[in-house]
């Protein structure tokens, strides 16, 4: 039997932590998580983009040489996803936490096409109502390719809407200060 898509029907549990792997894409050069598009799975994070071959290089110093020892240490490096957005009406605003409800509506993983499209459910703080749907693709016929489209649909709101596409995000930035590459702090 062979199976073409792969549903939220399909799955024993939907619990974001499980369906961020289950819902996944990656044609080893490039890879994205399925995700909240506005807080990731993660509270106080980004959406992480995994792309293989991206990480930052330092020599490795020992009391004396000898072979086979590695000669630099690699750590890989978060990016940020190109899935996240914020977004906000004239009132409300995405990037408040727990300000704004979002439920999972679908999530279908199509094999034959390689794409992931999820349908979401919003309510924003000042209680108006949207759809979005966003569909993710890893082209596996020329890697290293990821297309991403957006609709979003207005329930019962009319007014102004405004997006923004943020590389780094406040929460992280008032998080632990950790090393970063080349032993820069991120602060």
């Amino acid at each position: 039997m062979q199976v073409e898509k792969l549903t939220l029907k399909d799955v024993a549990t939907t619990t974001r932590q499980y369906l961020e792997t289950i819902f996944a894409l990656g044609d080893g050069h490039v890879g994205v998580r399925d995700s909240l598009p506005f807080t990731g799975n993660q509270q106080g994070t980004l959406p992480v983009m995994l792309v293989n071959g991206f990480y930052a290089s330092n020599p490795i110093t020992y009391g004396e040489s000898a072979y086979g020892y590695a000669k630099n240490h690699q750590t890989i490096v978060s990016l940020t996803s190109p899935r996240y957005l914020d977004f906000a009406t004239a009132q409300a605003d995405s990037a408040v936490p727990d300000d704004w409800h979002v439920t999972v509506d679908d999530t279908v993983l199509d094999f034959s096409s390689g794409k992931l499209t999820e349908k979401f459910q919003i309510t924003t703080g000042d209680q108006h109502h949207f759809e979005l749907a966003v569909e993710s693709m890893i082209l596996l016929d020329d890697s290293h390719q990821l297309m991403l489209n957006y609709q979003l649909t207005s329930l019962d709101y009319a007014g102004e809407l405004r997006f923004k596409r943020p590389i780094v995000r406040e929460a992280n930035a008032a998080s632990e200060a950790d090393d970063g590459p080349a032993g820069q702090s991120n602060e």
